[in-house]
């Protein structure tokens, strides 16, 4: 089940529905049914119930999800250091590496974050 978005053009305007739909085999083909039409994209984000919608459903969804507005980047600011850091952590096979000898890798790879992120845990160090 998935929400799908169709486009429809009349005349020289365009309008964008959204559907919540399912995937079904029909005749040993796939085919997709409607469940329920949600409306136009436009009033739908107009009146608030996109959101409204959107606010329901987190209720029973397993993962945690959160109000993009209430969160503030100013306390994360070398968040792209850290996602490059785990990202070459990974690719050199680092995980498997410390995960093999027993090292606590989270801490070593959260301190090899800091200290390549953080101007000033750079500037404290002593060369």
């Amino acid at each position: 089940m998935y929400v799908k978005r169709t486009v429809r053009r009349c005349g020289d305007k365009e309008y964008t529905y959204l559907s919540l739909v399912e995937a079904v085999r029909v005749d040993g083909k796939n085919r997709q049914r409607e469940l329920l039409r949600l409306g136009e994209i436009g009033d739908l984000e107009r009146t608030g119930q996109l959101d409204r919608v959107i606010q329901a459903l987190t209720k029973y969804a397993n993962g945690t999800w959160v109000d993009a507005s209430s969160i503030d980047g100013a306390g994360a600011p070398s968040f792209g250091a850290v996602a490059a850091i785990t990202s070459i952590f990974d690719r050199c096979g680092l995980r498997e590496h410390f995960g093999a000898v027993g090292e606590d890798r989270g801490s070593l790879h959260l301190a090899d974050c800091e200290r390549r992120s953080n101007p000033v845990a750079r500037a404290g160090r002593k060369r």
